[in-house]
């Protein structure tokens, strides 16, 4: 499990909620391109910014309410 410092929770907060937003105003009928959709990933990797590590601190994972969930161990 990793902590997460104020202003990375922030950031992460902040693309919870823009994808939510985005995930809410997309609509279901209208087909882009040749009739291809986008699908979002079920966890979006998170890095930290220093550059610390290569690895993800944290992950965005998609929830059954059409948005995503703040989690600091990796997905199954």
């Amino acid at each position: 499990m990793t902590t997460l410092i104020p202003s990375q929770v922030k950031d992460a907060l902040a693309l919870m909620e823009g994808l939510t937003k985005i995930i809410e105003e997309m609509d279901d009928e209208t087909e882009w391109g040749s009739g291809l959709r986008l699908i979002l990933p079920e966890a979006i990797p998170l890095k930290a910014d220093d550059n610390s590590s290569s690895e993800p601190v944290a992950w965005l994972v998609a929830n059954d309410f059409n948005g995503y969930d703040l989690s600091t161990v990796k997905p199954a």
